[in-house]
């Protein structure tokens, strides 16, 4: 614990409290412009969707076994066998629900790798290292705990379904960081919708009976709570499957619900949710995909044609606004990830030479503050956003407001060494003594002229995880 408390400020954030100015895209993003991005699209989503839960597959399973972990508290049975053993966690504590979470998640994950299709197996988190524990002399075994040496993923706590699936679940107000699932101002029948569609479908319902008898064997073991993954009802593996096959089956039974519990079928994600059905019921869907600004401005469209309000009226200019301030900010963040790109193309740079590529992307001097002066001439963009991207785009539009492309270029590297400084990385960029921009990571190649016209947009705003969820709710006979 020491050298954790005598570690630098980032690092302690890191094993402390969530900080948001801490981006997971630390590799790939040299002036943190991931916060800025995803804070505008979780106004459309809620924090329901993300890079890393967005499958209803996983949606579905981390709600079933939570239901599960619930379950186990209200079997007198279960809770006998467990009190007997004397273990230090209570059936209420973190610890045992962790435990029971990373147990059903590695049961899941066993029987999809020993008895599941290749497309069944598909997409199911930590199929890869399950198939080599597999092979592994003296096979699998199945743990109690919550520690790493139970778990199959590396911190799968945090990169399993029930850590992907966190946020959004909490956001819901179907459980706390606690995993307490009694909660003050939790949505009126939320956990009764849950547990009727878990009654109502009759594979989650028989996998429910197999999941407690087998709990309750595992009890049986003893203290070490332990068992061989052979010794496990093959028809336990094999209703984990039928109930969980596919993201499609599992949308073919759960749409209602999940569109309920998330509210994604109202607002604009709703709006954008019907765009992406009605491609596909018109067999119109494009190939590649629609870009996220066509998707948005398409959904903008029909929130316009569709409102009773006037045309231009506060109340429906209100409802729009999280895709006009999407509109607005992200052609000015990706000419600024343009201006570092182009910085970033050869070892050393003139000024000039920047310079010219800039005017051959059909960009200028007066680009970034002219596009700088119409978002600070956007009053409800910046309360719209939380701290660190409030923070950001301020700084950036104090940058972008230089009057020449020199000095714009300068305050840019300093505010993205103060990025990298935070990360505990060097800058990519500097200034040598020779007053060139000399680039300390591999040179990368800029985009082609044609495919960054003035105007372009490079961020997804989760347009496309958002568009594989609704996939899944489609539902189908896989």
């Amino acid at each position: 614990m020491s050298s954790i408390r005598n570690a630098p400020l980032e690092i302690r954030d890191f094993f402390t409290e969530y900080n948001d100015a801490i981006s997971g895209d630390s590799n790939t993003d040299p002036l943190g412009l991931t916060v800025i991005w995803a804070s505008l699209g979780q106004r459309i989503f809620s924090n329901r969707i993300s890079s890393i839960s967005y499958d209803v597959r996983s949606y579905t399973l981390n709600l079933f076994h939570h239901h599960m972990v619930r379950a186990l508290a209200d079997d007198a049975a279960i809770v006998q066998h467990y009190a007997a053993l004397d273990l230090p966690n209570s059936m209420d504590s973190l610890a045992f629900k962790n435990s029971c979470l990373i147990h059903f998640e590695n049961l899941f994950t066993y029987a999809m790798a020993q008895h599941g299709s290749a497309a069944q197996a598909s997409g199911v988190l930590g199929i890869s290292k399950a198939r080599r524990k597999l092979r592994e002399a003296g096979g699998a075994a199945l743990g109690f705990g919550h520690s790493q040496a139970h778990q199959i993923l590396r911190r799968q706590l945090l990169l399993g379904v029930s850590g992907r699936y966190k946020t959004p679940m909490i956001e819901m107000r179907f459980f706390d960081r606690a995993y307490r699932y009694q909660l003050p101002k939790q949505p009126a029948g939320l956990w009764p919708a849950a547990d009727a569609l878990i009654r109502r479908v009759p594979e989650l319902s028989r996998l429910k009976s197999k999941l407690l008898a087998h709990f309750l064997q595992f009890l049986q073991h003893g203290p070490q709570l332990s068992m061989p993954l052979d010794s496990v009802d093959p028809e336990l593996k094999l209703a984990y499957i039928g109930a969980f096959r596919t993201p499609a089956h599992v949308g073919s039974y759960a749409r209602s619900f999940w569109l309920e519990a998330t509210g994604l079928s109202g607002g604009i994600a709703g709006a954008v949710l019907a765009q992406l059905d009605g491609a596909e019921r018109a067999g119109t869907a494009p190939s590649p995909p629609q870009p996220p600004r066509t998707v948005l401005a398409q959904a903008r469209a029909a929130m316009e044609q569709a409102s009773p309000a006037a045309p231009g009226s506060a109340e429906l200019e209100a409802a729009l606004l999280p895709i006009r301030h999407i509109e607005q900010v992200e052609p000015f963040i990706a000419d600024l990830d343009l201006l570092f790109q182009l910085a970033l193309r050869r070892p050393h740079s003139s000024m000039a030479q920047i310079e010219e590529d800039w005017t051959r992307y059909g960009r200028n001097s007066g680009t970034l503050p002219a596009q700088a002066a119409a978002l600070q001439a956007s009053p409800q963009l910046m309360p719209s956003l939380p701290g660190t991207a409030q923070r950001r785009l301020r700084k950036l539009l104090e940058i972008a407001a230089c009057p020449d492309l020199e000095t714009q270029l300068a305050h840019l590297l300093r505010y993205h060494g103060g990025i990298m400084q935070q990360r505990g990385q060097g800058a990519w960029l500097n200034v040598n003594a020779a007053g060139a921009y000399a680039v300390s990571v591999r040179t990368s190649k800029p985009p082609a002229a044609e495919k960054r016209p003035p105007g372009a947009w490079i961020h997804g705003y989760y347009i496309g995880e958002f568009k594989q969820f609704a996939q899944g709710l489609r539902g189908g006979a896989a």
